[in-house]
């Protein structure tokens, strides 16, 4: 029991610093990580397929309008 307590300490600890990157803050901003982080992108395809019905939609979207994705597959 002690095991799991500890546990989900460190877990609500980690989920507190984590940032935008996915990375905890202790490690993201720390100087001895400097240069050694490499960037890459990728496409977020349900996003895009979003962004352009929104598009298509122009003016005539409501604000109040959920938009949902499924994967054709």
């Amino acid at each position: 029991m002690e095991r799991d307590l500890g546990l989900m300490e460190a877990m609500s600890y980690l989920d507190a610093h984590m940032t935008s990157t996915g990375y905890p803050d202790w490690l993201a901003t720390d100087p001895d990580t400097m240069g050694e982080w490499e960037t890459s992108s990728v496409t977020d395809y349900a996003a895009e397929a979003i962004g352009q019905a929104q598009k298509a939609e122009g003016e005539k979207s409501s604000p109040y309008k959920r938009w949902s994705v499924q994967h054709k597959g």
